[in-house]
């Protein structure tokens, strides 16, 4: 798939700091926003972009050139006067050779377009003819609104200047995949997606899929939104990032209530995959529900005895394991003060948001492995991607009614491992 990228505004909404200087081409922490934009379709693998040119396109072409410095290739495609946010597209379809990303130059951008693509992939399947990336919007009674129902098609188009009243707050972020056959209705040189595309596609009663998400994407088209898009990239390079694992079932045997040294034994390939893990500058944390304390099996004190000797026997193996947050409660069959409904048992993503408090994580590049569907949904809940393991309870543990799909599946920690490393 290509990446095709809007970098034709003139950015007026940013002078004096456009006036000689395309408006992608500002830089935000040392680079230009849209070499931030390369860098991002990278991680997810995507290598061919298309340069939707046109103020001052020189700037860009003599910047960027073909992208092979950056190991990329990059097309160029100016457009002859300014054509609109789609007329762009239009002018550029000799280079359109199947489904495309398409996103405005002026963003930062940390969605998961691996992600995104799967769930166009699967609207496709019922007719779906794009996917628009929506979020929930702060200032929504300023800003164009989609509305969708509940299989998140969308079946309105409200813009900014349109009466809100029962909108919703769900705004178009500027990142689309289209399918090819969207072309025959761009069939004017200039036009706009929300003024003309949009509302043509609803009227033929085409399927446009609304896919919403809490993943990162900001414009820098004020310098109020600049400075805060600045912000963010400085605050997300101060980030980490990490694996999260769950305890039994995955790192070691599964036994019910473990809490005594006689009783553990280690799953020996995942002590070779969390050897090579050590080597790596993730953050390693193990996140574990541990019901034996509210159920009396054994007290606090005594886990954390058996949890010191735990991290000594990983240690004699060459592993290194940064920390280790549990949760000692259960809703129902604990006793006195563990019995309760807590934030910090797994499916909720309590431990993992402790563990940011400490230790300021990049939930985006980060990974949560584990056995049972609780450990799957507490990682989704969190930001992070999600490796099921075939050990363990292998996806039957926790709750059974929890809608959690694993983005990817593993035989075991070690193959889950090459995963990531891969």
């Amino acid at each position: 798939m290509k990446i095709f990228i809007n970098t034709g505004g003139k950015g007026t909404r940013l002078y004096p700091l456009t006036y000689n200087i395309p408006k992608p081409m500002i830089p935000v922490n040392g680079k230009p926003v849209l070499a931030h934009l390369v860098d991002w379709g990278k991680q997810n693998k995507v290598n061919e972009f298309v340069f939707l040119n046109g103020h001052l396109h020189h700037m860009i072409e003599d910047y960027f050139k073909n992208g092979e410095e950056l190991g990329v290739k990059i097309i160029h495609s100016n457009e002859p006067r300014p054509l609109g946010s789609g007329g762009p597209i239009k002018y550029a379809e000799k280079y359109i050779d199947g489904p495309f990303a398409l996103i405005n130059g002026d963003s930062v951008c940390r969605v998961d377009l691996e992600k995104m693509t799967k769930a166009h992939n699967e609207a496709v399947k019922t007719g779906a003819i794009m996917t628009i990336f929506l979020h929930k919007s702060n200032h929504a009674n300023d800003s164009d609104i989609l509305k969708i129902d509940e299989n998140n098609r969308v079946i309105k188009f409200i813009s900014k200047h349109e009466d809100h009243t029962d909108a919703g707050n769900l705004t178009n972020a500027g990142l689309a995949i289209i399918e090819p056959r969207a072309l025959k209705y761009m069939d004017k040189e200039s036009f706009t997606f929300e003024t003309y595309l949009y509302p043509k596609l609803l009227e033929a009663g085409e399927f446009i899929y609304g896919y919403v998400s809490n993943d990162y994407i900001a414009d820098m088209g004020t310098a109020e939104r600049l400075e805060k898009v600045e912000s963010y990239l400085l605050s997300e390079s101060a980030k980490t990032k990490a694996i999260f694992l769950d305890r039994d079932g995955v790192i070691n045997e599964s036994v019910e209530f473990l809490c005594k040294e006689k009783d553990l034994k280690f799953i020996q390939n995942a002590l070779d995959g969390l050897k090579e893990l050590s080597k790596t500058d993730y953050l390693l944390i193990i996140v574990t529900n541990q019901p034996a304390i509210a159920r009396g099996v054994c007290t606090e004190e005594e886990y954390k005895k058996f949890e010191k000797y735990y991290l000594e026997r990983l240690r004699e193996n060459g592993i290194r394991i940064d920390d280790v947050f549990y949760c000692p409660h259960h809703p129902t069959e604990g006793n006195g003060e563990y019995k309760k409904e807590c934030d910090c048992r797994k499916p909720k993503p309590g431990l993992l948001i402790k563990a940011n408090e400490k230790y300021n994580i990049d939930f985006s590049k980060s990974f949560m492995i584990g056995d049972s569907r609780s450990d799957i949904k507490a990682g989704a809940a969190a930001g992070c991607k999600t490796i099921l393991v075939q050990t363990g309870n292998a996806g039957q543990g926790g709750d059974t009614d929890l809608d959690a799909k694993p983005d990817y599946i593993a035989k075991d920690l070690i193959e889950a491992i090459k995963l990531i490393l891969s």
